[in-house]
């Protein structure tokens, strides 16, 4: 068989190409990519709000349910012997933190009663059957000056918290009978003549991100 020069051309190309794919790394391979996966995150939520609180009022109704109200007037708030005055310390809070709620150095009494009747006001923070303190005004009055009032815990806040309503009752009383008859009638006739007694109680709470 005769071989054309042609043909003898062709084969030393073709083989020439092979060669070159042997030794030169050019044939097809596997080839895959990945990348790690993209990971975002936001800061925890972390709230607390509070509402009005409407302790005192301007009538108190007679507990024995005669008719009547035992204390009234037309528009100022009043404390007088035989009050009870209770409301809703009421806390909107939301955390994504385990968190803690508790009053603060700004929960305080101010007053300019005489300390007798300071001690004859009894104040109940929390659920009577379960409080959180228990104790007179004079006490408040006087913690202030001392440090904080021995209550200041309120709640645990637990993580994942949304927009929860925390309610703590606060209740003050002043007892009818309380041996002081005297200071009492004086404070009210100085009240008459131009003295300005009053009690203010204030109650600030923090949340405070736990460890």
């Amino acid at each position: 068989m005769k071989i054309t020069r042609k043909r003898v051309l062709n084969t030393t190309a073709i083989a020439a190409i092979l060669t070159a794919g042997v030794f030169g790394g050019t044939y097809a391979k596997y080839l895959l990519q990945v990348d790690t996966q993209a990971d975002t995150a936001r800061v925890a939520k972390f709230y607390v709000g509070s509402s009005e609180v409407n302790l005192f009022t301007n009538t108190y109704d007679n507990e024995e349910g005669t008719s009547g109200a035992d204390i009234a007037t037309d528009t100022d708030n009043l404390i007088a012997p035989n009050f009870t005055a209770t409301a809703e310390l009421t806390y909107d809070v939301t955390s994504e933190v385990k968190a803690e709620l508790k009053f603060d150095d700004r929960t305080k009494v101010e007053t300019n009663l005489p300390a007798d009747i300071q001690k004859d006001l009894k104040v109940v923070v929390g659920d009577p059957a379960k409080p959180i303190y228990t104790g007179t005004v004079y006490d408040l009055n006087q913690a202030n000056g001392a440090g904080l009032p021995s209550f200041t815990k309120i709640k645990d806040i637990p993580a994942h918290t949304d927009g929860a309503t925390i309610k703590v009752p606060v209740t003050i009383s002043w007892d009818l009978e309380s041996g002081h008859d005297k200071v009492e009638t004086d404070a009210a006739m100085a009240q008459y003549v131009g003295t300005d007694y009053t009690l203010t109680i204030s109650a600030g709470a923090v949340l405070t991100q736990l460890d």
